[in-house]
C-alpha cells in the first residue's frame, strides 16, 4: 500500500478486503501537510461503520462491476456528487482500483490525492495495475496462510477440547464404574453375539471369574458353562422384542450353590436404531425365593391341619349328636314306659274285675237263686267294681292319649327338610318343642 501511494503520487490509501459474507477497512495510510505517513488502526471496520473514511459509492461500484473507478478532478465527479465522503472532504483526485486473482475478487485499492488534481496518469495507471497483479498474488497467498494458520489454531482448539472430552470421559466412566461396581446387583453388557462388553464387581464375585476373564472370551457361556442356556434363551427373546425383557435364570454361584435370579434385559442401539447389544440388571431373589417355598408348605400343612380339625370337629359333633340323641330317646323312652306302665297296671286290674263281673253274669244265665247271687255280688264288690272299671278305661285312655301326643311331637320336631318351601305350622313345632323338653 506504501509502494503504491509512492509510485501513483497519493496521500490517502486504504485496503478493503473481505471477511467472510463481509468487506472489511483492512488498513489505512495518509500523509499529513508536514509529509509525514501516518497509519490508522480500524481493527479490520466493516465498510459501512466507516461512511466517514472512504467513499462508500465508489467502494461499491468497484465491488460489483469488478472495474476501476478513477476520478481525475473533483471539479467533474459526476454520479458520485451524492456521496457523503465526497461533499464533506472534496478529494481533487480518486482512485478505486479492484485486486482480482483469475477473476475473482480478492480486494479493493483505495487512494486519493487531496490537494491535486489529475495526479493518476496513465503510466502511473499502468503501474499500478502490475502493482496490483503482484498484490492479488500476495493476498491470495496471505489469505492461504491465515486460513492455514486459522486451521491450525482451531486444529489445536479441537484436539485440546477432544482431549479434555477424553479425560472427562475417562472420569466419568471411572465414576460410573465404581458406582455400578458397589451396586448389590448383577449389571452386565453384551453384544449381540454374546461377547461381554462390561461386567460389574458383583457379577465377577459372585460366579468367582475377573473382568479380564469375561473380556478375554468370545461368548459369555465360556465362563457361565451349562448354566448359560437359560441366558441364552433369554438373549434371543429380548432381541426379538422392543420391549425389555424379563425371565427368571437359574445359576451356580462361587459358593457352589444354585441361586435364583429376577433379569431383565433392554436392547442397546445406536442413533441410526440399529441395535448394537444387550443390557441386563440381575437380582439374586433365592432367599425370597426359598421363603415362598417355605411359606407354600407351611400353608399346604395348615390346610392338611384345618381338614383334620374340621374331621375331628365333624365327628366331635357327631358324638355329640349320638349323646343329645341317646339323651333324648332316653327321656322319649322315659315318657312313654310312664302311661304304658299304669296302663299295663290297669289292665291287670281290669282283666280281674272283668272276670268277676262275667263270673256274676254267669250267675244270672244258670238261673241261679237271687240269694246266691247276692251272695256273689257282694263276695266281688260289685258295686265298687260298676264303679272303679270306667276310671280304670279312662286312665288308660289317658295313657294312650299321651302316647300318642309324644309321637306327633316326634314326628313334627323331627321332620326332614326339603330344598322346597313347605308350608309350616310354628305354633305346633313349638308345642311338639315344649312337649318333648317336658
Amino acid at each position: 500500500m506504501q509502494l503504491a501511494m509512492k509510485n501513483t503520487g497519493a496521500d490517502k490509501a486504504a485496503l478493503i478486503l473481505p471477511n467472510g459474507n463481509q468487506w472489511e477497512i483492512a488498513a489505512t495510510s495518509a500523509i499529513d501537510n508536514s509529509g509525514v505517513e501516518q497509519a490508522i488502526d480500524l481493527s479490520s471496520a466493516t465498510l459501512d461503520e466507516n461512511s466517514d473514511i472512504l467513499p462508500l459509492k465508489i467502494v461499491e461500484c468497484v465491488k460489483n462491476l469488478l472495474k476501476p473507478v478513477i476520478v481525475r478532478d473533483i471539479a467533474q465527479k459526476g454520479d458520485w456528487d451524492s456521496d457523503s465522503y465526497i461533499l464533506k472532504y472534496e478529494p481533487q483526485s480518486v482512485l478505486c482500483w479492484p485486486v482480482l486473482d483469475g477473476g475473482n475478487l480478492v480486494g479493493i485499492l483505495y487512494l486519493e490525492n487531496r490537494l491535486t488534481a489529475r495526479v493518476f496518469t496513465r503510466e502511473r495507471l499502468q503501474l499500478l495495475n502490475l502493482l496490483c497483479s503482484q498484490a492479488a498474488i500476495c493476498l491470495q497467498n496471505a489469505l492461504l496462510y491465515k486460513k492455514y494458520q486459522d486451521y491450525n489454531q482451531q486444529l489445536e482448539r479441537s484436539l485440546v477440547k477432544i482431549s479434555r472430552t477424553e479425560a472427562q470421559l475417562a472420569e466419568q466412566k471411572q465414576m460410573l464404574q465404581a458406582i455400578l461396581d458397589v451396586a448389590p446387583i448383577w449389571i452386565w453388557m453384551v453384544n449381540p453375539r454374546g461377547k461381554v462388553q462390561f461386567v460389574n464387581k458383583t457379577f465377577c464375585q459372585d460366579v468367582g471369574a475377573p473382568l479380564s476373564a469375561f473380556l478375554a472370551v468370545d461368548h459369555y457361556k465360556d465362563i457361565l458353562g451349562e448354566d448359560a442356556a437359560g441366558c441364552l434363551v433369554s438373549d434371543a427373546a429380548c432381541l426379538a422384542q422392543d420391549l425389555p425383557h424379563y425371565s427368571s435364570e437359574i445359576l451356580r454361584f462361587v459358593d457352589g450353590k444354585q441361586h435364583y435370579l429376577e433379569v431383565t434385559k433392554v436392547q442397546l442401539k445406536n442413533s441410526q436404531g440399529e441395535t448394537i447389544g444387550i443390557i441386563g440388571l440381575g437380582v439374586d431373589a433365592t432367599d425370597r425365593k426359598q421363603a415362598e417355598e417355605l411359606l407354600q408348605e407351611q400353608n399346604q400343612q395348615l390346610e392338611q391341619t384345618l381338614k383334620d380339625l374340621q374331621q375331628a370337629q365333624l365327628q366331635i359333633v357327631q358324638s355329640e349328636k349320638m349323646s343329645a340323641l341317646g339323651n333324648l330317646v332316653a327321656g322319649v323312652a322315659h315318657e312313654i314306659n310312664n302311661p304304658i306302665g299304669f296302663i299295663s297296671g290297669n289292665l291287670s286290674e281290669a282283666k280281674r274285675s272283668l272276670e268277676d263281673v262275667i263270673e256274676h253274669l254267669e250267675f244270672y244265665r244258670s238261673d241261679a237263686p237271687k240269694s246266691e247271687i247276692a251272695d256273689h255280688a257282694q263276695e266281688i264288690d260289685l258295686d265298687y267294681l260298676l264303679e272303679d272299671l270306667p276310671k280304670m278305661i279312662d286312665s288308660m285312655e289317658v295313657g294312650c292319649d299321651r302316647i300318642c301326643s309324644i309321637s306327633t311331637s316326634l314326628r313334627t320336631f323331627s321332620r326332614g327338610d326339603k330344598d322346597y318351601k313347605v308350608p309350616f305350622n310354628i305354633h305346633e313345632g313349638i308345642d311338639s318343642a315344649i312337649l318333648i323338653l317336658k
